[in-house]
């Protein structure tokens, strides 16, 4: 499976509508796991809600099952 390679003149993957030379390059693995955590962050708010546990455990269990749910999901 190949992954596609973004080129310098592409627009950037992060969504700020830059090219990629005047917004992540050279900062791709700082830039990628920033953005991953935010939305990451912000996809466990919006499921978490007011939602209640009972244990740490239970939530823990639910955090797990969120997580592998977005890492099935792609980055870009």
């Amino acid at each position: 499976m190949k992954t596609q390679r973004i080129g310098r003149n592409d627009p950037c993957p992060c969504g700020s509508g830059k090219k990629f030379k005047h917004c992540c390059l050279g900062k791709e693995n700082s830039t990628a796991s920033n953005h991953g955590a935010a939305s990451m962050s912000e996809a466990l708010r919006q499921v978490l809600g007011s939602r209640q546990f009972s244990s740490m455990e239970e939530a823990q269990a639910f955090l797990n099952q969120i997580t592998q749910q977005q890492n099935r999901q792609a980055l870009w």
